[in-house]
Order: C-alpha cells, then sequence, then structure tokens
C-alpha cells in the first residue's frame, strides 16, 4: 500500500538521509504503544476521518484505495511540518504517503 505516486508518493523524499531519519523515527514509533503515540502531546500525532482531510486528492486517494472515508487514517508527525500518513490494522500501520508540508490535513497548529 505504500505509495509512490504523485502527490505525497514516498519517491518524493528529498534525500538518502532524510529517508534514513523517517526510518529511525518510525523505529522510535515502534517502541511506543498506540495510547503513546497518539496521547502523547509531544509527538504530534493523531487519528482523523478521511473525509476530514483537508487535501482532495488525498481523499481521491483512499477512495482509489477501495478505503472508507469514514477510516481513520493516522499522521505521524517526524519533524515539524513533515507528516508520514498510513492506516492502522491491528497494532501495525500500513503506510501510505510522505507529506513534508502537512497538507494533507492542514490545521492551524
Amino acid at each position: 500500500m505504500l505509495e509512490v505516486v504523485d502527490e505525497y508518493g514516498w519517491h518524493e523524499v528529498e534525500s538518502r538521509e532524510k529517508l534514513f531519519e523517517i526510518i529511525e523515527r518510525l523505529k522510535a514509533f515502534e517502541s511506543m504503544t498506540w495510547g503513546e503515540i497518539i496521547k502523547n502531546d509531544t509527538t504530534g500525532s493523531h487519528f482523523i476521518e478521511g473525509y476530514r482531510l483537508t487535501d482532495r486528492d488525498a481523499k481521491k486517494k483512499l477512495e482509489s484505495l477501495k478505503v472508507s472515508l469514514d477510516t481513520f487514517v493516522c499522521s505521524l508527525r517526524h519533524h515539524k511540518r513533515e507528516r508520514i500518513w498510513g492506516i492502522r490494522e491491528g497494532s501495525a500501520l500500513k503506510l501510505l504517503w510522505w507529506d513534508p508540508e502537512h497538507l494533507i490535513y492542514e490545521c492551524d497548529r
């Protein structure tokens, strides 16, 4: 399910170094429970229903992947505005998108 197409595809990660940073961040999340990830304000991570995404193309991508817009998608904060998007399945997260500018769900944070 890892997207490698425009827009928000993982091919957009700007450098090998950035990719390794992202991998290290994901490893750090692996040592946490979902409660720790989501309820900890320092992670800046959260779940949001697909229909609340502010980017129309992201909504269309969910639909093309046969994911209901009522499904909660997960936004993991990597650094500043950078976000990693996925769908939780049990204890795992199926990675979807790389969103370096926080455009999939814009908010006032």
